[in-house]
């Protein structure tokens, strides 16, 4: 890309990234986050594929092929699920409902992914940092508000405790030990004024705080993973040799081994480390690898985790537990495994070590604490502790993502040279010919960013849009608009199953009864579905039996099907 032109994708990916974390739609639609940040999500990534299609040249993809070939497989993989799954192909392509973790959030993402790691100079790398910080500052300052009791958002809060912007408290925690470590990590030799100092102090303290005020302690683990590759960077800058790094890696290894070990229950840490959500993990997970194994090839179709987890559950944890469900397996890695399959897993997982690689090459390379490459690498380092331990949220994954193509992107940066190349060739070209090459392409630039704006923003439209129309019917209170807003592309299972419950309530029998009837053709994996029909008894001695049959092989473990 030309200067002009990667300045345009550089601040896409920073603000486009703060953007996706900070946006909330409380006003206007029944689940305020995640279809919000999905229409962010795509709209950004309409527009840096369409600034790279018009910029890239075929010649200069050779050096990216190794990463542009797992990314293929790692998306191949994803659609396939889709097309293979026996799970409705809108949840597949869209994600469950208050999830939206489907193949266009994870093509999105790779998109993403690409267009930071095709980054040529450092300052474009900084605004990815700048952008994080800039969302973790406004959490920061939202969190506070909540804490004192001046809430802005206008949803309900079951958890009694800050939500962020990120819409659940296991999130927010997580986020701000990202946004902490980034901080900490960036401005750690930076010659800073002592009133700077000040401030940064004060907003670690304050992050550790609301972390603290979340009651989720997967936050701390963040930060402290985080802190943790912070410190040793540090002392490598520090000390020659390596046995104080080695020192230093030793002990935080046996703090994070006993900490593991407190987790599960066992050893000194226990107490502190120990709750029961840890014991339920293992289930889901558990569940996520039975669904992987019995569908090793394409999955069970990405994001249908909850459609196939009663069934994948073990027969002991569904008698203890009947009415504990899920719809994550609670660990990036295994749901991934059991929405896609091996193949999915794999080229994630090489995605990942195309990550590690770059930070091993540059680290080989120089000694010096180099501010960006620290905070690239603890932040991304923080996410992917996140991700082994919970949900990927799209507010939360934006940043594993863009952090990892960026650091492979750095890598890139540091081994060509292209760096100083760009700076050199700027300072060689006159004021007159570097104006009139800056007109030129701002204009062109500006149309393909809007092309590319439109085309992503209708892409990703769609859960928003039929939850703005279903919210509209609720308001109205009209019958006929509420069934025909259930249905609205593209549909999703819990919608349905509201509105005919809502329909029942209101003495409209049929209604009810036939949107269930609909419903379980859309949705013929759907738990909820067949329920709902269950709940209303159906006379028609066909339509019982099937609805009896789905039932129990859906839920095989529960016996007042039998």
């Amino acid at each position: 890309m030309t200067v002009r032109d990667e300045s345009v994708a550089a601040k896409f990916l920073a603000w486009g990234g703060a953007s996706v974390t900070l946006c909330v739609t409380t006003w206007w639609t029944l689940e305020p986050v995640n279809q919000s940040k999905l229409l962010v999500l795509t709209t950004i990534a309409g527009v840096l594929i369409f600034l790279a299609a018009s910029t890239l040249k075929v010649q200069n993809l050779k050096s990216s092929k190794a990463l542009l070939v797992i990314l293929f497989l790692f998306n191949f993989s994803l659609w396939l699920s889709v097309v293979t799954s026996k799970d409705s192909s809108v949840i597949g392509i869209f994600g469950a409902t208050g999830r939206n973790t489907g193949a266009l959030t994870y093509t999105s993402l790779s998109i993403v992914l690409f267009s930071a790691f095709s980054l040529n100079r450092i300052n474009s790398t900084k605004k990815i940092i700048y952008g994080l910080l800039f969302a973790g500052f406004i959490n920061l300052s939202y969190c506070l508000s909540e804490i004192t009791g001046h809430e802005i958002f206008s949803w309900s809060n079951p958890y009694n405790t800050i939500l962020g912007t990120l819409g659940n408290p296991d999130f927010i925690s997580s986020f701000l030990g990202i946004f902490v470590v980034a901080l900490i990590a960036y401005f750690m030799k930076e010659p800073l004024s002592i009133l700077q100092r000040v401030a940064i102090f004060l907003s670690v303290l304050l992050g550790l705080f609301e972390i603290k005020k979340s009651h989720a302690i997967q936050g701390f683990v963040v930060f402290g993973i985080g802190i943790s590759v912070i410190g040793f960077f540090y002392l490598r800058d520090k000390y020659q040799g390596w046995k104080v790094p080695i020192i230093y890696l030793i002990g935080f290894g046996t703090l994070g081994f006993f900490s593991v070990l407190g987790t599960l229950q066992i050893g000194p840490l226990q107490h502190l480390l120990y709750k029961t959500s840890v014991s339920l993990r293992g289930q889901y997970w558990l569940a996520g690898l039975n669904m992987g194994r019995e569908h090793l090839l394409t999955g069970v179709g990405i994001d249908s985790y909850g459609s196939y987890f009663r069934r994948a559950r073990s027969p002991q944890f569904a008698q203890s537990s009947p009415n504990t469900i899920t719809d994550a397996a609670h660990n990036v890695f295994l749901d991934i495994f059991a929405g896609g399959g091996i193949f999915l897993l794999v080229s994630y997982i090489a995605i990942l070590v195309f990550a590690i690689r770059a930070i091993y090459k540059v680290m080989a390379r120089r000694r010096e604490y180099d501010a960006v490459f620290v905070t690239l690498t603890a932040a991304w380092s923080s996410y992917i502790a996140q991700s082994i331990i919970s949900i990927n949220q799209i507010g939360l994954a934006y940043w594993g993502w863009v952090l990892a193509g960026a650091l492979i992107g750095y890598e890139r940066i540091q081994a060509t040279g292209i760096n100083v190349e760009i700076k050199n060739i700027a300072v060689q070209n006159s004021k007159k010919s570097r104006v009139q090459e800056k007109e030129l392409v701002s204009a062109k630039s500006f149309m393909v960013c809007l092309v590319g704006f439109i085309v992503g923003a209708v892409v990703g439209a769609g859960p928003f849009m039929s939850d703005v129309k279903w919210r509209s019917a609720l308001d109205r209170n009209d019958a006929t608009r509420l069934q025909s807003a259930a249905f609205s592309w593209p549909q999703n299972p819990d919608r349905i199953y509201r509105t005919a419950r809502i329909l029942l309530n209101s003495k409209m029998d049929q209604k009810a009864y036939d949107s269930l009837i609909r419903g379980t053709q859309l949705f013929p994996e759907s738990y909820v579905m067949w329920y709902g029909l269950f709940q209303f008894t159906p006379s028609d001695e066909a339509v019982k039996q099937d609805m009896l049959n789905n039932l129990r092989r859906i839920d095989p473990y529960d016996k007042s099907f039998n």
